[in-house]
């Protein structure tokens, strides 16, 4: 796109320090433009001027006076002018021509092309979608799951001594053989009162057979060491599982950590019978204590 606009006298020198010829001068080059139907371009635009000369002059003393002439008739603004060309030859007649042109640019061509393919059409998307992305990552990576067991009954597993390696196997076939024995002894105890005695040391071996159940989730979740962060609560018929998923890790393997580690104490807790496990996911409160893989 380009325009053409041809001024038929002689143009106001920088150097004329009286302002009327200046007026002059602008005012003319103006209403010559206007009577040429000129119209703003926008964009990078390139200048070209020729100066039809009678009497010798100075071609660059001419710039600045014909620039801010044609700015709001050619352009917005002359800053818009990327490139400038001057030239000069004599003439009968004094005459000045200016042809304006857009400049193409192929880089910025090539960043406008790609912002308006690609990059407008995703930040729309990001959007748009913003708020079910969030409500799908609550719901998908702060799942709350409560396993309800088939009985009450205490975990009776053998106690690890430092320097043993814990085998869930094993442990899991000695406590399966100590279940029937516990179910008779706990059928037993409803229908005996329990002295003070009595109940003070069934707390207490509640409270172990918790402990041992935490120790026995430790080792099952051992595979996942660096990866999550463990923490629990008692209660008396309850234990609370918090399990954090390391952020750093990318949403697919954050959502399969979560699936695994779910099904390891599901399963765990089936085969054990142990009382009520609540798991979280999410976060940790204050009050919990922390279990070190």
């Amino acid at each position: 796109m380009q325009q053409k606009i041809v001024y038929n006298d002689r143009p106001a020198s920088i150097n004329n320090k009286n302002d009327t010829i200046k007026a002059i001068y602008q005012n003319g080059l103006k209403k010559a433009a206007l009577e040429q139907n000129a119209f703003i371009m926008n964009g990078d635009l390139a200048v070209e001027i020729l100066w039809k000369q009678h009497l010798p002059a100075d071609i660059d003393n001419i710039l600045k006076h014909t620039l801010d002439a044609l700015k709001g008739i050619c352009y917005v603004d002359d800053c818009a002018i990327i490139s400038l060309k001057i030239s000069k030859r004599y003439s009968q007649k004094e005459q000045l021509i200016i042809t304006i042109k857009n400049k193409f640019i192929l880089s910025k061509f090539i960043k406008k092309l790609i912002y308006t393919a690609f990059i407008k059409p995703l930040i729309k998307f990001i959007d748009a979608n913003f708020k079910d992305i969030i409500e799908y990552e609550k719901h998908n990576h702060n799942p709350t799951t409560t396993i309800n067991p088939n009985n009450n009954l205490a975990l009776n597993l053998p106690v690890n001594t430092p320097n043993q390696q814990v085998n869930p196997s094993q442990n899991l076939s000695s406590s399966t053989n100590q279940t029937t024995d516990q179910i008779q002894k706990t059928k037993s105890e409803i229908q005996t009162p329990a002295t003070s005695n009595e109940t003070a040391q069934s707390v207490s071996t509640g409270i172990n057979h918790q402990m041992q159940a935490v120790t026995l989730i430790k080792t099952t979740l051992q595979e996942f060491k660096d990866k999550i962060t463990i923490a629990y609560k008692f209660s008396p018929k309850n234990i609370t599982i918090y399990i954090v998923v390391s952020k750093s890790l990318d949403a697919q393997a954050r959502k399969k950590i979560t699936r695994l580690s779910k099904e390891k104490i599901m399963a765990l807790q089936n085969r054990l019978n142990q009382g009520q496990f609540t798991i979280h996911y999410g976060a940790i409160p204050l009050k919990s204590n922390n279990i070190k893989l």
